[in-house]
């Protein structure tokens, strides 16, 4: 899903780093310019109190007494009366005549003497330590004037307000600038790492298929072009040891085939040797065949050759005799030297008749071959055994049966096929 995606998060970190200091700024700053004028107006408050009891007491001759107390609070109700008698608005009920809708004060003198009381003092009251640590003392001309001891706050002008609301529709303004082109550099930066990194992803799974690598050949010094540079460095490494890899599989393979056939094969004869034509008999015999048929060789008077021309003689007339035989049989017949001169044929899929027919074709082959081209008054004749798996109760007496055929052929005259 896209907001599991790398592009995402790229997308909307720039986006929220933006959006968070101006949230703050948002939650923040309002409050702190709203303290500020407060305190303004607080402090516009309390200095004109200063400068109403300091003309008081500069009228007075016994500032700081009980009886100027009363006489502040009494000056007090006489200007909230004529106030009235005007036609104003009288203070709020509960509070002092001199008190604000939201903020309330107890003025004392220096001497702690209540000299505006409201909610439980008195005019002409003495305030506790406790009270006077709490009030704010009031300075004209760097004198103390008295103390001013205020609940609830002051009241903002109408003036402050609107500021308060032009300052907080800008901030709304500039969070909402600052996150769209926060939403831009972040889209526009993504666009490129989401395509390098698309490439980057494109490239690996096409390294996985084992194809020629795709090089990136990115430039850059950030990390997705150098993480790209280190990729095809990689990909080419990899590429040249797989070919190498392969080289030297094919090679072991090959070596692996050739010698296998060197153990399967007869080093004078090239054909087939004892070990194959035993595994390969078993395999025909364990896969139950409809019929398979064996024809045993032996070249008559093998010795002789030996004994009147030479050994050197005797292996060229066993390679002639290997080659008469492999141009008789058929592709899917096996032809083996299973020992000195016996040859033996190993024929699937066929028939008695068809073997001996074979057989004969052989022996007709050796007998007329020219063997003086090997040695000046060679002549060479062939003695053959033929079974057949369909003659047999037992068939693993195939080559067992054929070569009670061949001593036959051989006590008949030689030259000969028996079955």
């Amino acid at each position: 899903m896209f907001i599991y995606s790398l592009r995402f998060k790229l997308i909307m970190l720039p986006v929220i780093c933006s959006l968070l200091p101006v949230a703050i700024m948002i939650l923040i700053t309002p409050s702190m310019v709203e303290e500020r004028f407060l305190k303004q107006a607080s402090n516009t408050h309390l200095g004109r109190m200063a400068s109403d009891i300091q003309r008081f007491a500069e009228q007075s001759d016994d500032w700081g007494t009980r009886e100027s107390a009363l006489r502040f609070y009494q000056r007090a109700l006489d200007r909230v009366a004529q106030s009235q008698s005007r036609g104003k608005a009288p203070p709020p009920p509960g509070g002092p005549p001199l008190a604000s809708e939201n903020m309330r004060f107890v003025l004392a003198d220096p001497n702690g003497h209540v000299i505006l009381p409201f909610f439980g003092f008195e005019a002409g009251q003495v305030m506790t330590r406790q009270e006077l640590s709490e009030a704010t003392p009031l300075y004209k001309d760097r004198v103390l004037q008295g103390y001013a001891l205020a609940r609830g706050k002051a009241a903002l002008s109408p003036k402050d307000e609107s500021y308060l609301a032009t300052l907080q529709k800008t901030l709304l303004i500039s969070a909402s600038i600052a996150v769209f082109g926060a939403f831009l550099f972040g889209f526009a930066i993504t666009c490129s790492i989401h395509k390098r990194v698309h490439s980057l992803i494109a490239a690996t799974r096409h390294l996985s298929d084992r194809k020629k690598p795709q090089l990136l050949n990115m430039r850059g010094k950030d990390e997705v072009s150098l993480l790209a540079r280190e990729f095809d460095a990689m990909s080419v490494k990899l590429t040249e040891q797989h070919q190498q890899l392969r080289e030297s599989n094919q090679t072991i393979a090959a070596q692996a085939n050739a010698l296998k056939k060197l153990s399967y094969t007869d080093e004078l004869t090239n054909l087939a040797n004892r070990r194959f034509f035993n595994e390969q008999l078993a395999a025909w015999q364990a896969s139950n065949m409809d019929e398979l048929s064996l024809i045993l060789c032996d070249v008559d008077h093998f010795k002789r050759v030996n004994d009147n021309f030479s050994h050197d003689i005797g292996d060229q007339v066993l390679r002639q005799v290997a080659n008469l035989l492999k141009q008789n049989t058929r592709e899917q017949d096996v032809v083996a030297r299973i020992g000195g001169e016996e040859l033996v044929i190993l024929m699937p899929h066929t028939c008695k008749e068809q073997a001996l027919d074979i057989a004969d074709r052989i022996r007709h082959s050796v007998e007329q071959n020219e063997w003086h081209k090997i040695a000046l008054g060679l002549k060479l004749t062939l003695s053959s055994g033929v079974s057949s798996t369909a003659e047999l109760d037992d068939p693993e007496r195939i080559l067992e049966v054929a070569d009670e055929h061949l001593y036959r052929a051989k006590d008949l005259g030689r030259n000969r096929v028996c079955s």
